[in-house]
């Protein structure tokens, strides 16, 4: 497969993480005994990042994940025009938006704390197929993404609060 995704007759979409590679265009290969590329670098919003057959990186600091801007620019898209609802949106998002980045921020700092202790059962013995390293590690990704998604928003929505509402009609 060449997208490294594949669709079941239930018609779900699963990312095959054991066949994605951080590289410029080769094509995925299987690599179904869950060891890493030799020579990769994983970034920290992938769980190879973190288990011990890939990069072996310690989890990045909550206040150094930088914001995304992808999620900065789909935040200013999805904002109201009349200025009297964009005001009202930005300052219900942003509250919302921090709370939950600080939910995100004690989940992270947990998991990094309680490792697999902190994760359900269901996380760890059907979503992760038992591999308790990997759960661990795919969880930590997936919290490092949540949380520049949402800096990255916040980053949006403040900007639009300080100086952006005034310039909007």
């Amino acid at each position: 497969m060449s997208s490294g995704k594949q669709t079941h007759a239930i018609g779900q979409l699963y990312f095959g993480w054991s066949e994605s590679r951080p590289t410029d265009g080769d094509p995925p290969q299987e690599n179904s005994n869950l060891s890493a590329p030799s020579g990769c670098s994983y970034g920290p919003g992938h769980p190879w990042h973190y288990l011990l057959q890939g990069d072996n990186a310690q989890p990045v600091a909550f206040d150094d994940i930088p914001a995304s801007e992808e999620s900065t620019r789909a935040m200013a898209q999805e904002l109201p025009m009349p200025r009297v609802k964009r005001i009202i949106a930005v300052r219900e998002q942003l509250e919302s938006e921090r709370r939950e980045l600080d939910a995100a921020r004690v989940r992270y700092q947990e998991i990094i704390d309680r490792g697999t202790a902190a994760l359900s059962r269901y996380d760890r013995e059907i979503a992760y197929g038992g591999n308790d390293e990997m759960a661990r590690a795919g969880t930590l990704a997936l919290l490092f993404q949540q949380a520049a998604w949402r800096k990255g928003r916040i980053a949006c929505l403040e900007r639009e609060r300080s100086g952006g509402l005034s310039r909007t009609k």
